[in-house]
């Protein structure tokens, strides 16, 4: 198995660029902090672009100027005509039964060949299990298994009084950020205590990431479908409506608004959803939005296809106007992270004829490919600037924290 090391520096040799990462990690590090210097590349971060050196020793960055002097035994780097930009953080992963196949090694690989050098996946409770066990017992998977960083989101439901009481050790141990999901059909009954969580969550520093869609719209849309013998999935983008997305959106959004808790809509997939987070934002919320490829890549046509159901996703394909209105919002700032949601299934299970609207595998493998193909479709053809690029691809814990903080 490749080291993190040796994977980030056969990535010098591809692409247009390198990719530089930072240590976040609480997986192995390197028993020696060796050095490396990249010469006079064009050097690329949120902020800005200019032509410079970098020094990395160890697993840090160590320093950025013009003409840095190599230590002895550094490995030097000509980077010239290049781009060097920060290595990708893609915070929405998932990596454990149930969400796919892949698991810490093979997904970290997975982002290391993609220039991803740090993800966030979910350390989800099981029943009668603590959240600061599941978080424990990540921690473990993530040393002994993973080369590239990694860090980890809180996840349990329901929202009992024991969870709200952990989040304060949950985020004095490193984990800012904790995972609801709106489609569960118990939200409604739910929602006192939900609402308590979120701010028991913003009193000790933490996010709370939700997935916006309206369980019972998703059911009752469900529920006809069925009942007039349209299972297929190719009416999967009937069952789950760009409604039910708007309906928990702006749901979300008001509590954010309300409560001035920190809350961060994963996937947003919808023009009229992402209008639901602007008008929120723009009253001063500290809402945080992501997109993932699936979005911007394809469309709801890919669903009526012989292949569709390798496209299913939650929510599902929308129309190519929503789309571009997506791109739009990771070029002004209405959308401030991509984000893959790689959860990879074999063909087959993806393929299987059993499934149908109510029952699916949703997700898809992404992680390895998020970055080249975002770099293409969206610098090179829709000439994203490069700072976005990086500003998009780089929300890492320290810019969760800065989101709590109202600074980012």
């Amino acid at each position: 198995m490749p080291t993190r090391r040796d994977a980030l520096r056969r990535l010098a040799a591809s692409g247009v660029g390198l990719a530089v990462g930072d240590a976040l990690s609480v997986g192995a590090q390197s028993p020696a902090p060796l050095e490396l210097v990249i010469r006079r590349g064009r050097v690329v971060n949120a902020d800005g672009i200019r032509n410079a050196d970098v020094r990395v020793v160890g697993e840090t960055i160590a320093e950025v100027g013009a003409a840095l002097r190599p230590g002895a035994g550094a490995r030097v780097i000509d980077a010239a005509g290049r781009l060097v930009m920060p290595g990708g953080v893609d915070p929405h992963t998932h990596m454990s039964p149930g969400y796919g196949v892949d698991d810490l090694k093979i997904g970290s690989v997975a982002a290391l060949a993609g220039g991803i050098t740090t993800v966030g996946t979910f350390a989800g409770a099981e029943k009668g299990e603590t959240v600061q066990h599941a978080l424990d017992a990540w921690s473990e998977r993530v040393r002994a298994d993973a080369i590239a960083d990694v860090f980890l989101h809180a996840q349990a439901w329901p929202p009992t009084n024991d969870i709200m009481a952990a989040i304060p050790a949950i985020a004095a141990g490193g984990h800012p950020s904790f995972k609801v999901f709106f489609p569960g059909e118990d939200v409604g009954a739910q929602i006192h205590n939900l609402v308590r969580l979120i701010e028991a969550a913003r009193d000790a520093g933490v996010i709370t990431m939700a997935h916006c869609e309206d369980a019972s719209i998703v059911l009752a849309a469900t529920r006809r479908l069925v009942a007039a013998g349209r299972t297929s999935l190719r009416d999967y983008a009937a069952s789950r409506p760009v409604a039910a997305e708007i309906s928990a959106t702006a749901q979300v959004a008001a509590l954010c608004e309300s409560t001035r808790a920190p809350l961060y809509v994963v996937h947003i997939s919808s023009a009229r959803a992402l209008d639901a987070c602007h008008q929120s934002r723009s009253a001063g919320a500290p809402l945080f939005v992501e997109t993932r490829p699936l979005y911007l890549h394809l469309t709801e046509e890919r669903m009526a296809g012989a292949d569709g159901p390798l496209y299913v996703g939650q929510p599902p394909l929308r129309p190519a106007s929503d789309g571009r209105e997506l791109w739009r919002g990771l070029a002004d700032g209405r959308i401030d992270v991509l984000g893959s949601d790689h959860a990879p299934f074999p063909r087959a299970q993806k393929m299987d004829p059993a499934l149908s609207v109510s029952n699916t595998l949703p997700g898809m493998s992404d992680l390895q490919f998020m970055l080249p193909m975002y770099f293409s479709e969206g610098v090179h053809k829709r000439h994203l600037p490069l700072t976005r690029f990086v500003a998009t691809t780089r929300r890492t814990r320290r810019a969760f924290s800065a989101c709590i903080r109202g600074k980012a």
